[in-house]
């Protein structure tokens, strides 16, 4: 079986005030000066295929 992993982390304004509010989540323990600061990046995707079988995984995905 293979599967993809693909964890993020995603600065989008919208979703950290309006979103927030709208879902009930508070914001009291994020900085949100920092936050800040990668609004202007979006986010960041990592993004890893791996492949399993009955005797254990390996992640296909090979960087450098």
């Amino acid at each position: 079986m293979v599967i993809t992993v693909e964890p993020g982390c995603y600065f989008i304004p919208m979703l950290f005030k309006k979103g927030a509010a709208e879902w009930g989540i508070s914001l009291e323990n994020v900085n949100m000066e920092k936050v800040e600061e990668y609004y202007e990046i979006g986010g960041v995707r990592i993004e890893d295929n791996i492949i399993i079988t009955k005797n254990g995984c390996e992640n296909v995905v090979k960087v450098g």
